[in-house]
This record gives structure tokens, sequence and C-alpha cells, in this order.
């Protein structure tokens, strides 16, 4: 199963991702900041992120490491205007 991890402050983005990506059959992460984002990196491996704008302190080259130093996990930075739905 695949493991993505959602970055975004917005409680409705987080839920709009959980809503799309679960029934899909991915295992999801959703997480608010950069800070809880690093916490989770450090005891769960993830295969994707998805985030809204990369926080410079876990990004790098559209991948982002653990604090373990795994691999690099690639990512999607997205633009979700919700005002428009």
């Amino acid at each position: 199963m695949i493991t993505v991890l959602v970055i975004d402050a917005d409680p409705v983005v987080r839920l709009v991702a959980r809503r799309v990506l679960e029934p899909a059959g991915f295992t999801l992460i959703a997480v608010a900041d950069a800070s809880a984002a690093l916490a989770r990196l450090a005891v769960v491996r993830t295969d994707l992120f998805l985030v809204q704008g990369i926080p410079p302190c876990i990004a790098q080259n559209g991948t982002v490491s653990s604090a373990a130093g795994e691999t690099p996990v690639p990512g999607i930075n997205f633009e979700l205007d919700l005002s428009e739905v």
C-alpha cells in the first residue's frame, strides 16, 4: 500500500485529501505544518508527500528526507483554491 503524507494548515484540504485518497486505497497521514511532518517522518516511512508550498525546513529539490536520514521521498507541490468550489 502507498502511504501519502499531506501537509496543509487548512483542515478542509486535509479532509478532502482523506476523502479522495483513502477510498482509492492509499494510506494517508495528514498534518498541519512542517514540524508535525518532521515528527511523523522520523517514525513513519512515506512514499509521497503532497504540500501546498514546500516548507524549506523539510524540502530540498522536490524531496523530503526524514530526520533518520532515509532515502528522500518524492513530493508534489499543489495549489488548491476551495473558494471556487
